[in-house]
């Protein structure tokens, strides 16, 4: 009777704990279906860029530009203390530091590069330095330096000790900062006709400066003013002559037969600025002048807005100064550029960079 009892037993507690089995089972094949359901139906939500930051201190007017752009990365660094959304935010300000006119200041991009997490990118093993992870985070450190460079920005201690912290010593980031700060150094004075100090922001000013690189420091330079006012440097007609270009003007005997012709425009760059300007020659009278088959140069021009009329202007200036010239025949080969093609370079010189003086 006892064995009987225990078999019983036995077989009720193998029946309960199969069920029990099987319920739990169940139940958690229910749970998972549920919360894929749940999840399916979910709307992604795009996390936020915080880019109003970057609106509300361009609108800001009581503070510096740098000094803007600074506290508008610090509300970021104290609104997400794990720098969540890190990525959007950079590449955000890095887009906009043209808007703000600091893609010249050194400063700034320090600054960006800081709001990378530390501790989270660094190479952990021996072949972690033989093949990087792919970290979207180095591609967007590797455009931060490209931009640096772009715009002739040395990077300086502090960038080597970020990028070191965040990416580590031997990591693709730390490789360009070393070959941009080398390649700075090898180049800095290699180049003999290197503009020193900051570049002038009026069309005026790099107008008179490109003549003076293009004649000579000594040349001699008419400044004709076609603005009614002082300072009005958006109308304006500034030619050069070198030393021996003002001797052939001042000796030579021109007849009808002499022909000096006006051609432009021609390219030249001060640094990074592009500028157009009109040269006058003396067309070679005979097809076996050896000497100078193209002519002789006998002076430049630089001319906004660039007309018809102000190139005449120039030519009478000449005319008055030299009446040699009067009996000469002029003729024009000249391409007159669009003014909105000046309006945006005069845009462009204004933002391309801001003076040590405006960013503090």
């Amino acid at each position: 009777m006892a064995s009987i009892t225990l078999c019983i037993r036995k077989a009720s507690q193998k029946y309960l704990l199969s069920n029990y089995y099987l319920s739990s089972r169940l139940l958690l094949a229910r749970t998972i279906k549920t919360s894929f359901q749940d999840c399916k139906n979910l709307e992604p939500q795009e996390s936020s860029s915080y880019g109003h930051l970057l609106d509300e201190a361009k609108k800001d007017q009581s503070l510096a530009v740098r000094e803007r752009f600074a506290e508008a990365l610090m509300s970021y660094m104290s609104l997400e203390k794990n720098r969540s959304g890190h990525m959007k935010f950079i590449k955000e300000g890095l887009s906009r530091m043209d808007e703000f006119g600091l893609q010249k200041d050194l400063l700034s991009y320090n600054r960006l590069l800081d709001l990378f997490p530390k501790g989270r990118f660094n190479n952990k093993s021996f072949f972690d330095t033989l093949w990087p992870k792919p970290h979207p985070q180095i591609d967007l450190a590797l455009e931060i330096l490209s931009k640096m460079e772009d715009n002739g920005i040395r990077p300086d201690n502090v960038t080597y000790t970020i990028l070191c912290e965040t990416f580590s010593r031997i990591s693709l980031p730390v490789q360009k900062c070393e070959r941009i700060a080398f390649w700075f150094d090898k180049f800095e004075d290699i180049d003999p006709y290197r503009i020193k100090g900051d570049m002038p922001t009026d069309l005026y000013t790099l107008s008179k400066m490109a003549l003076q690189r293009i004649s000579g420091e000594d040349c001699k330079v008419w400044n004709i003013k076609e603005a009614e006012g002082e300072g009005d440097t958006d109308s304006f007609v500034i030619a050069a002559s070198s030393k021996k270009q003002v001797t052939f003007l001042k000796s030579s005997s021109f007849s009808e037969e002499t022909v000096l012709h006006v051609d432009g425009p021609h390219l030249m760059w001060l640094q990074k600025m592009p500028l157009f300007y009109y040269s006058l020659r003396l067309l070679p009278t005979s097809t076996n002048d050896s000497e100078n088959p193209d002519g002789i140069i006998l002076g430049v021009c630089l001319c906004q807005p660039p007309t018809q009329e102000s190139l005449t202007l120039w030519i009478q200036t000449l005319q008055e100064e030299y009446p040699l010239t009067k009996a000469a025949t002029v003729v024009y080969d000249v391409t007159v550029l669009n003014e909105d093609y000046y309006s945006e370079l005069k845009t462009l010189n204004k933002s391309s960079a801001l003076l040590p003086h405006q960013l503090e």
